[in-house]
């Protein structure tokens, strides 16, 4: 709050601003200045003709809120990622990466010219397998390495 100083000798308010404050001037019930914190800030006459009006504080308010969205662009994403991926073998996927990306590229800027967005590029960094796809792939190969094993042993 605003620290206001009477001297009724020379019918003067002087007006204290605390430090990461302001205050509002008004004058005749319409707004004059904002005063900031810098010593006496202002003197004011007591006819009531200027008056503060209120203070705001000037402290940086935070309030962290966690929420997940699905943008539109996320949704036209994953549709060609769904669209696309299926078609192909799984092997295909890793060596089509650029393709995938170039598909995503032209749904994302048709989408996203709209809102005056231009997508310049798009790239997959990364291919997540499912952890059944990672177990079976592993199996698969740990039997064709058994059965080279028995091959060079000459077994088979």
């Amino acid at each position: 709050m605003s620290i206001l100083v009477l001297s009724l000798k020379s019918s003067l308010v002087c007006i204290l601003v605390k430090e990461s404050t302001v205050s509002v001037r008004e004058q005749f019930g319409k707004f004059d200045d904002v005063l900031e914190p810098a010593g006496v800030t202002a003197c004011l006459g007591v006819s009531g003709t200027r008056y503060v009006a209120g203070e705001l504080s000037m402290r940086v308010r935070q309030l962290q809120v966690q929420c997940e969205t699905k943008t539109k662009i996320q949704a036209y994403v994953f549709d060609v990622i769904r669209a696309s991926v299926p078609k192909l073998e799984l092997d295909a996927v890793f060596e089509q990466k650029s393709d995938i990306a170039k598909a995503v590229e032209e749904v994302s800027f048709q989408a996203m010219s709209a809102y005056g967005f231009q997508i310049v590029e798009t790239l997959i960094v990364n291919i997540e397998l499912d952890d059944r796809v990672k177990k079976a792939l592993n199996e698969i190969n740990a039997g064709m390495v058994h059965v080279l094993n028995l091959l060079v042993k000459g077994i088979m």
